[in-house]
């Protein structure tokens, strides 16, 4: 070891190799310690005590794969008595339609082919059977004395040649379960006779064996994957958690939930526990059950997860064709629907027409007549009423009218209230006007199609236009002059104006479209060739939607052929490719998806479910349930942007639940459907609330509003607005033809 320092009153204290230390009359020393006592101060002698016990690592992966283990395990068992009963409920309910269907044939005694009675049950059972043949895993078959007809499909068919008849056909109770080759059945038997005196008995089955192993292929499937995500999980706990032996200062610290949406989830996990009680145990069927949790979770999503909405409404329509109560061609089926290729179309026709530059060579034209701000406030409500018919849905006649805003509010910069009046008044008729059209959003697609699958007739684009249009006129208007009162004063009002059409050309950049040369230098003051072309090809397009019940043309087809010749070589405005780019997917792929989560409400018994347990109680006010009905849909449509920004999704939300409870109060379920449509146009408190809101709000690029005024706004013409919707609910809409009360 080294001698310390020479000092005479040093004293070592012991330290590190090297490091100098400081001694109790302030000197300082160094020492060096032998490599082994490095070695036992690094890496110190193992704890027999410690060795015996597991690591705090393994612990932690111990406990995580078996709480994993567990919670999977209730689940799997969970899904699958769940997945079985369901495939119950639907055969029971097959079955007890087949059997009604049957009693209504044989009652009515008539056949088809001679149009006199049946002369037999044999010859009723026969034409039956040839009308209605069964579905996969069906069987029917008829008993006439020692005669036995049958025909049965796919699974079904070893259950027709066994033995097993017999005792169904003996059997003291009209229904029951059997026990076949092919599985578990379901049957009920029906006795018939006919004008001879003749006897005979129908018997109708399902075989469920063919479903049960599906289910019993998918719960192990799910159990495959959910071992895979067991371990997968496990390895990743058991890797992360090394870092529990970091410093407390060192680690993560995770961002905090709001109280709000902490509060909202354990909402919704009750309202899912009450509904799978409901589905398990209650009088709520699997399906409806399944339907009904899957989708308040994609509500809960919608509102607080920042997730898009259209991932989350795939989400859910996968979620229940996995489930059960959507089959795959269902799901499948609504991208192909009619709606879809009806927004296809349109879109396509809408690109051409904005290529042409022809929306903005009207409006253009339209504002420069404009002498007071208020003449320019309601011209500008005129155009964007027009556009209803042009563009579909509220996004995309935003994306149209921005650059118009935007060179108004360029030739406009000096007069700042007006320009603020105008960024207010643009998104707001945009949302208002929507109304006037069937295309005016894709909500109202959403609407017409959950009430044909409720009703069996939607609501056509003629009569949609005969009811809309006046409350969007009026709607518009009132709020553009309500816009103009709160955000101008007296003066700016009274002072006049000039708007230029050359000055709002050079501003928005609005040309006369892609065409140049002589000819487009000759139509300069007007509209060039491709305009005029594409303004007679919207004309044509809007008039044969309105003339369907003449012509019997599809609206849908209608489009196409609209958007063929929109990008028709030598006619059209634009390319095919170019147009197609323009068609927001996006919103088509959401729309397929909400249609399904609509349709399963309507089809699975949530829907009416959901409208016995909150609505019922408006019967008991008798006379007054209809009206007082017709007010709730109105305030809680209106209210619902605040909570689900989505139009298309609100519709999906609200109209398969109103649309089932309003016979029992009375009124007709269209009428109650278009109206809570009508009132969920109102969505312009919040910059969130819509796509148009969020457009048109303050940056550094548009000079528009902040949320004081959209608060302002809202605040006046939400009460305006529930009266004027009660006004034509109740008078204005059942005198052009819209029944309120059911018959």
């Amino acid at each position: 070891m080294k001698e310390p320092s020479s000092r005479p009153h040093g004293r070592i204290t012991p330290g590190r190799e090297g490091l100098p230390m400081r001694t109790s009359d302030s000197s300082v020393a160094t020492v060096s310690r032998p490599p082994s006592a490095w070695a036992t101060d690094r890496f110190p002698a193992p704890d027999p005590c410690r060795e015996s016990r597991p690591s705090t690592r393994r612990r932690i992966a111990a406990w995580t794969l078996l709480g994993t283990f567990v919670v999977l395990a209730i689940a799997t068992g969970t899904a699958r008595t769940v997945m079985l009963r369901a495939v119950d409920d639907r055969a029971n309910n097959v079955v007890a339609q087949q059997t009604d269907q049957f009693q209504a044939f044989a009652t009515t005694g008539v056949d088809p082919f001679t149009t006199r009675p049946f002369d037999s049950v044999e010859r009723t059972i026969e034409v039956y059977l040839l009308n209605h043949p069964p579905g996969p895993n069906q069987v029917m078959f008829g008993v006439v004395g020692d005669r036995t007809v049958g025909m049965a499909r796919d699974g079904a068919a070893p259950v027709v040649a066994s033995e097993l008849l017999l005792p169904i056909v003996t059997a003291a109770e009209a229904a029951g379960v059997t026990h076949t080759p092919a599985g578990e059945m379901r049957w009920t038997r029906v006795g018939i006779d006919d004008v001879a005196g003749g006897t005979g008995l129908f018997v109708f089955g399902v075989v469920t064996g063919p479903e049960r192993d599906l289910v019993e292929k998918r719960m192990w499937a799910f159990a495959a994957a959910g071992m895979g995500g067991l371990v997968l999980t496990t390895s990743i706990v058991y890797l992360v958690s090394g870092r529990s032996r970091l410093p407390v200062t060192h680690r993560p610290v995770l961002p905090k939930a709001p109280p709000r949406i902490l509060i909202s989830a354990i909402v919704a996990l009750a309202a899912c526990i009450y509904v799978a009680t409901a589905g398990l145990w209650g009088d709520l069927s699997v399906d409806g059950a399944l339907t009904l949790v899957v989708f308040l979770v994609a509500v809960w999503l919608w509102i607080f997860a920042p997730v898009e909405d259209t991932y989350v409404a795939l989400g859910a329509a996968l979620a229940l064709v996995m489930l059960g109560p959507i089959e795959s061609e269902q799901f499948t089926r609504t991208l192909g629907d009619h709606v879809i290729w009806l927004l296809v179309g349109s879109f396509v026709v809408a690109a051409a027409v904005t290529a042409s530059g022809l929306s903005a060579r009207v409006a253009a034209r339209v504002l420069s007549v404009a002498r007071t701000p208020r003449q320019l406030v309601h011209l500008v409500t005129l155009v964007l009423l027009l556009t209803t018919f042009a563009i579909p849905a509220t996004s995309g006649r935003a994306a149209l009218a921005l650059p118009v805003f935007l060179a108004l509010a360029t030739v406009l910069r000096h007069r700042p209230q007006l320009v603020l009046c105008l960024a207010l008044v643009f998104p707001s008729v945009i949302l208002f006007s929507a109304i006037g059209s069937l295309l005016g959003a894709g909500a109202h697609l959403v609407t017409s199609e959950i009430v044909r699958s409720a009703t069996g007739s939607g609501i056509g684009f003629l009569t949609w236009m005969l009811l809309g249009l006046p409350l969007a006129v009026l709607w518009s208007h009132l709020c553009a002059e309500i816009a103009l009162l709160l955000f101008t004063d007296h003066t700016e009002r009274r002072s006049p104006l000039v708007v230029r059409r050359s000055d709002l050309l050079a501003a928005g950049d609005c040309g006369a479209g892609k065409e140049t040369g002589p000819r487009a230098e000759l139509d300069h003051d007007g509209l060039s060739p491709a305009q005029r072309r594409m303004a007679g090809l919207l004309g044509a397009v809007v008039l044969l939607w309105c003339s369907e019940p003449l012509h019997g043309i599809d609206p849908a087809i209608v489009a196409m052929l609209g958007a063929m010749v929109a990008v028709a070589p030598g006619v059209g405005a634009t390319t095919l490719g170019a147009a197609v780019k323009t068609i927001p997917w996006n919103l088509l792929l959401f729309m397929a998806a909400t249609l399904c989560l609509g349709v399963a409400l309507s089809t699975s018994g949530a829907a009416q479910w959901v409208a016995d347990q909150f609505f019922t109680p408006m019967q008991s006010l008798a006379g007054s349930a209809g009206w007082v009905f017709v007010v709730a849909v109105v305030i809680i449509s209106l209210a619902a942007h605040l909570f689900v920004q989505s139009r298309s999704a609100r519709s999906a939300v609200l109209i398969p639940v109103i649309v089932a409870t309003a016979p029992a109060v009375g009124i007709d379920p269209t009428a109650a459907a278009f109206i809570s449509t009508a009132a969920a146009g109102f969505c312009i408190t919040l910059t969130s609330s819509a796509k148009p809101v969020a457009m048109f709000a303050a940056t550094d690029q548009v000079p528009g509003y902040d949320s004081r005024h959209l608060l302002r706004l809202s605040a006046v013409l939400a009460p305006v607005s529930t009266g004027l919707l009660l006004v034509f609910a109740l008078w204005i809409w059942p005198a052009l033809g819209l029944t309120l009360h059911a018959a």
